[in-house]
């Protein structure tokens, strides 16, 4: 029962630190570029912005920003007929008249979503190999690591390849230790994102 609480506790505060740091955070330069590729995904289905980047931040990203119906519609922007994203991003982040802010948390939540449940996996492989007590100290690390912390609460690719690559390696672990189809479908799964 100990250990369920402090696992609730340790991601609960991981969770808490990264999105109460949201609003302390500017932009980095290359978020505005996925954050306008995500929403252009989400809303047209068009992946002509996702020139080099695979699809899964922008549909993370890009689907709380449905609930921002005041945002110009992609086709409209300036740029999205030639899909230069720098000038699109710009465009939408700040010539429109959008409010940037609340875009910027509503794309970033569900990148600290990932973040805790990458935290989740964290505790329940250190359980299964260690033990509980090896469980709350790898978690505890987790919950309160910097770098992690910073790269949670940006929408940047970083994050949710850390992720999938923990979980591809978790789910093969797992595998190797008593094979079956679903654990080599989500170890493959997981890498494949």
């Amino acid at each position: 029962v100990i250990g369920h609480w402090s696992l609730v506790i340790l991601l609960l505060a991981f969770f808490a630190q990264a999105v109460t740091s949201v609003p302390l955070k500017a932009p980095t330069f290359d978020e505005g570029f996925h954050i306008a590729r995500a929403y252009a995904y989400v809303r047209t289905g068009d992946l002509r912005m996702q020139q080099n980047h695979p699809p899964l931040v922008s549909l993370l990203a890009g689907v709380p920003l449905l609930l921002m119906p005041e945002l110009t519609p992609p086709e409209e922007i300036p740029r999205w007929d030639d899909a230069f994203l720098f000038h699109f991003a710009d465009n939408l982040f700040w010539r429109l008249g959008h409010d940037a802010d609340k875009m910027l948390f509503l794309a970033r939540f569900p990148i600290i979503l990932l973040g805790t449940l990458l935290g989740a996996f964290v505790y329940r492989w250190a359980r299964e190999a260690h033990g509980p007590l090896a469980a709350l100290l790898a978690l505890g690390l987790y919950a309160f690591a910097p770098n992690l912390l910073a790269h949670t609460r940006l929408v940047t690719t970083d994050l949710a390849v850390t992720a999938c690559g923990f979980i591809a390696l978790y789910a093969f672990w797992r595998y190797l230790r008593g094979p079956n189809a679903w654990r080599m479908g989500l170890a493959g799964l997981a890498l494949g994102l």
